[in-house]
């Protein structure tokens, strides 16, 4: 039992040690990259941020679907239509390269 623990001590301590190793050479790294072309290294790092946040994105519009769902969940019938159309035009948004894009200029009106 002892022995295991310590194989996976030893393998976490390990793993520790080379994720430290390649940190420490991040710097070199990119300052070899800046050199080479610091434009580059700039749209690189850019995409790579708004890489990071279109997933936030995607949630944060998944949360307002959420919401409108079960707000028009609380809305007495007569006044359920306007909020289902909002859901749709969320869902729009959630999709953006779906086949609805050509009726979303006539279905919502997003300002």
């Amino acid at each position: 039992m002892n022995k295991k623990i310590a194989r996976r001590v030893s393998r976490v301590l390990e793993t520790v040690y080379h994720s430290l190793l390649v940190v420490s050479k991040t710097p070199k790294a990119i300052g070899l990259v800046w050199e080479t072309s610091a434009s580059l290294t700039l749209t690189v790092g850019l995409f790579a941020i708004v890489g990071g946040l279109v997933p936030l994105a995607g949630l944060y519009i998944n949360k307002l679907i959420i919401d409108t769902v079960v707000l028009a969940a609380q809305t007495p019938g007569s006044e359920r239509s306007p909020r289902m159309e909002h859901i749709f035009c969320l869902t729009d948004l959630g999709h953006p390269f779906s086949l609805s894009q050509a009726t979303r200029s006539q279905r919502c009106d997003i300002s």
